[in-house]
């Protein structure tokens, strides 16, 4: 039964284009094995040694010669595998969608079939990764795809290239599909690790789910969402604390959110230090802030390594900070607020005297080939 408390949810990614940022396929294999994949695009790939199960293609060609490929109308084309997307869902409870909107078809394609869905007790999560360069015509099909979202009750994580570009070490637009699937990825990791812990979170699904499925709000449930990891040997949950907090891709929404979602990642997991971490939030965000904690028992080669993920959901548009000055002060502000609470004094002058939180670029460890 799935409202038991350790019902593991049946996780599946829905890719759409042959874009190599289009897909979850780096995330850690202990993770990886439990997930179905499928995608739509024009060429299949070779995934063999990589996923447990082959991946569910759907071809989306009309017509294809040496000097031009026609894509099919998306609605042709899921009316064409009608069966197998029915059987793709009905074994899925938790729905992964990752989507660049440099690729207009693939956008296309997953605003048909949000449409198409008819089953509303899947829990859709539409990671968005907003290209630098825009449109009118893109504009008009993700507003259209914003309210899809909206009707059928997904959440919408947004994510946009500028600040994963600037949130890495040395940041150049030439790298920025790498940065694209290294923040993909390890956002996911979080994400897709904490539905797998249902140890550390017996009902964790079932309350999300029910959040999604209840929420009678006219706009779409936007999450923002960002991390920090630390190995230091003091305050390193802190610590990864304040850097989520401090990168640019979180766009200042601790105070553009009154509902939170931190997942705590790492080998060893205390209990007292995750309560520290929380009334150091709710220090920052308010104390009438709901704030909701995932854990996430993972294995690193060094074992003090914690990663914190924050997801600010149900985000206020206009209270987002892009300008960095106005970012930066409401940042340093609200670290103000905890200085009495942290004790060690290295740590109190990383939050007094700002920190510069920064990824780094790692090696790609899966080569996505066509066959």
């Amino acid at each position: 039964m799935k409202n038991k408390n350790n019902y593991l949810p049946n996780i599946s990614v829905l890719a759409f284009g042959d874009h190599k940022t289009n897909g979850l396929y780096n995330i850690k294999s202990e993770w990886r094995v439990n997930i179905s994949y499928m995608r739509f695009g024009e060429a299949e790939r070779n995934l063999e040694g990589i996923l447990s199960s082959p991946e569910v293609f759907v071809s989306w060609i009309k017509r294809k010669n040496s000097e031009v490929t026609l894509i099919e109308k998306p609605l042709i084309t899921l009316q064409k595998n009608q069966e197998v997307i029915k059987n793709f869902l009905g074994k899925t409870d938790v729905l992964i969608i990752p989507l660049n909107t440099r690729d207009l078809d693939s956008i296309n394609y997953a605003r048909e079939f949000l449409r198409y869905m008819n089953d509303n007790n899947i829990l859709v999560f539409f990671i968005q990764v907003n290209s630098i360069v825009n449109s009118v015509k893109l504009s008009s099909v993700l507003r259209d795809l914003r309210n899809l979202i909206t009707a059928k009750k997904a959440i919408l994580i947004d994510l946009h290239e500028i600040h994963l570009i600037e949130s890495f070490v040395n940041p150049s637009i030439l790298k920025r599909d790498q940065y694209v699937i290294q923040g993909l990825n390890s956002i996911s990791e979080s994400l897709i690790g904490t539905f797998n812990d249902i140890t550390n979170n017996p009902q964790l699904y079932a309350r999300l789910k029910a959040l999604s499925l209840t929420r009678q709000d006219k706009n779409p449930d936007v999450w923002l969402v960002s991390q920090g990891t630390s190995n230091d040997k003091e305050d390193r949950f802190e610590k990864a604390l304040f850097k989520a907090l401090t990168s640019s891709i979180f766009r200042g929404a601790h105070s553009a959110s009154e509902k939170f979602f931190l997942i705590v990642q790492g080998t060893f997991l205390n209990e007292n230090k995750i309560k520290k971490v929380k009334e150091v939030f709710k220090r920052v965000v308010g104390s009438h802030a709901e704030v909701m904690i995932g854990r996430v028992s993972a294995d690193y080669e060094f074992e003090n390594v914690v990663t914190i993920t924050i997801f600010a959901r149900d985000i206020n548009r206009a209270k987002l900070l892009d300008n960095s000055t106005d970012l930066k002060t409401s940042i340093r502000t609200s670290l103000m607020r905890v200085a009495d609470l942290i004790q060690n004094e290295e740590t109190r002058e990383f939050i007094l005297e700002g920190s510069d939180s920064k990824w780094e670029i790692v090696s790609e460890k899966v080569n996505l080939s066509s066959k």
